[in-house]
């Protein structure tokens, strides 16, 4: 469960000034590397936001980031029965909170990114990212066999690069569209009004409730903060309380479940304040075992394959343990779940060009004053 004091920590932090500077600092550098480099395909733009994020960060938050020329590309079957093969994706977006030198709450989102104001959705890869059958990856990415829960229904995302950046979660791109569609990315988002986002009551307990009972309270008090002026008071999150009626709920960090974003300033916001993707560590577990083996096992791999910049990553992922970290070792892939007839036979390789990149971002609440 997540400590008192931890949560208290990261409430007062993203009051701060300093906090929402670094903020639109953020969203600012990803803006400018999508429209500065809209001449460049898909693999080359993803690159680009890597290089361009690592080592943003101040006082007690940091993303650090890496590439790698492989691409990860998985084997599973589809509703039909039929085998299919389809990149895992471009990027994984991780965020991670660290108290008293452990990891305490982690999420991650597995994301595709799409050009073009009318991209052509991969039917293959929107049945993966929004239902994650069960999946082999290539030998030289492990040769592994995963099955994975989607609790948050944004384990799997899309990342549109258009005239402005939007983020969406892929169960939803597939409820919105259907497989294989094109569509205009301005028109999408009428098809939302709202979201529900929802407290992950798995990771907290009684004491980490009246702290976000104390945090929305003093919030809600506090009109003059940024996250209440009227960009920030569109995009904040409705919870449904009855279908007559919403209720506001304020930026309490890591408690909430965004599934979209229509610009990088909307993302940056979720993504910093720990709100989008699947909950893969929650102090002193895991929520997600089977998603947290998958994403050390990626980490793993990419050292395996990558130069020493890459190396120099995966030691700064892997420099805090995880409070309570007791899983073992093969959780995700059991003869009872790893669907073994996915053969991948004659099948090794990243499948050709492209690339695949990391963006993890550390709130480190020890180095916060």
């Amino acid at each position: 469960m997540l400590p008192r004091t931890a949560l208290e920590k990261y409430c007062t932090f993203v009051e701060k000034e300093s906090f929402w500077f670094f903020v639109e600092k953020w969203a600012d550098k990803l803006h400018s590397t999508i429209v500065g480099n809209r001449q460049l395909n898909e693999p080359r733009v993803v690159k680009k936001i890597v290089q361009e994020l690592n080592g943003l960060g101040f006082a007690g938050i940091r993303t650090y980031t890496a590439f790698i020329h492989q691409k990860p590309y998985v084997w599973f079957y589809d509703s039909d029965l039929t085998k299919k093969k389809a990149e895992l994706g471009d990027l994984i977006f991780i965020v991670s909170v660290i108290h008293k030198g452990r990891k305490i709450f982690e999420r991650v989102t597995i994301n595709q990114a799409k050009k073009g104001v009318a991209p052509k959705i991969d039917a293959e890869q929107l049945f993966l990212l929004s239902r994650f059958p069960v999946f082999r990856l290539p030998r030289n990415w492990g040769g592994k066999v995963y099955a994975l829960p989607n609790y948050s229904h944004c384990l799997g995302s899309h990342s549109l690069l258009s005239n402005e950046f939007t983020f969406i979660s892929s169960v939803l791109l597939d409820y919105a569209l259907g497989p294989g569609q094109s569509f205009k990315v301005g028109k999408l988002r009428n098809l939302f009004d709202h979201e529900d986002f929802l407290f992950p009551r798995v990771i907290l307990n009684d004491d980490s409730f009246s702290v976000v009972n104390q945090c929305i309270s003093e919030l809600l008090t506090k009109w003059e903060k940024v996250w209440w002026d009227w960009p920030y008071y569109n995009f904040l999150p409705l919870l449904w309380s009855g279908w007559w009626y919403r209720r506001m709920i304020p930026p309490v960090p890591m408690l909430l479940n965004v599934g979209y974003a229509w610009n990088v300033r909307q993302f940056a916001v979720g993504y910093l304040l720990s709100w989008i993707g699947e909950i893969v560590w929650g102090n002193p577990s895991s929520p997600n075992p089977q998603t947290w083996e998958l994403i050390q096992d990626i980490v793993g791999s990419m050292a395996a394959l990558g130069d020493e910049e890459v190396k120099e990553f995966v030691a700064k992922f892997r420099e805090y343990s995880y409070e309570g970290e007791t899983p073992s070792k093969g959780q995700a892939v059991t003869e009872g779940n790893n669907g073994g007839s996915i053969d991948d036979k004659d099948e090794e390789g990243d499948g050709g060009g492209g690339g695949f990149g990391i963006v993890y971002t550390e709130v480190n609440l020890n180095e916060i004053d």
